[in-house]
């Protein structure tokens, strides 16, 4: 069985490289003061934390129902015939801006949906390929010696090459020299 090169992709040295969920789960900062001992992350464990799984957003359904609302408050006004003029233009503002807003929220809800369902099936992989990862703190990168490629990428690009459909990273740092 071959030995894991833990060789940083960028500096070439292993001597400040350390596993991602490591940092993320243990990298903290302890302040003591008059009310109390607090225990919080660092900004790097933050950066590096594990993603979240993905969350089916309900704002669409709620502004589908608040268009809904405006056209039937619209109509309701149409359909008055002692509607005056203030409140005629009112329900037909009503009625536009809810029809508008209802279409608005129904396609960005398809949209939303569809890109929850991809993350969705994208986060086993997502996961896993985060429990691979590995962190240098000389060159402020992350790499997976997993990966044939060998590459190394900012931290910044985290997320995309956890999520991206062929697992490499859009952009690349570099490669192992």
């Amino acid at each position: 069985m071959a030995q894991l090169d833990l060789r940083c992709p960028t500096c070439g040295q292993v001597d400040k490289v350390q596993k991602v969920s490591i940092i993320a789960e243990g990298d903290v900062v302890q302040h003591h003061s008059e009310y109390g001992n607090y225990t919080y992350p660092t900004n790097l464990a933050n950066s590096l934390a594990r993603p979240s799984e993905p969350k089916d957003s309900t704002a669409g359904g709620c502004g589908i129902t608040l268009g809904i609302l405006f056209l039937i408050m619209g109509v309701a006004g149409l359909a008055d015939r002692n509607t005056a003029g203030t409140m005629l233009a009112f329900s037909v503002l009503s009625l536009g801006g809810g029809l508008l807003l209802s279409i608005l929220a129904f396609f960005t809800n398809s949209r939303d949906k569809k890109k929850y369902k991809e993350m969705l099936a994208h986060w086993p992989k997502a996961d896993e390929r985060w429990t691979q990862l590995y962190y240098c703190h000389r060159d402020d990168v992350i790499f997976n010696p997993y990966d044939s490629e060998r590459v190394s990428m900012p931290v910044s690009n985290m997320t995309n090459y956890l999520f991206g459909a062929s697992g490499h990273p859009q952009q690349n740092l570099n490669r192992e020299k």
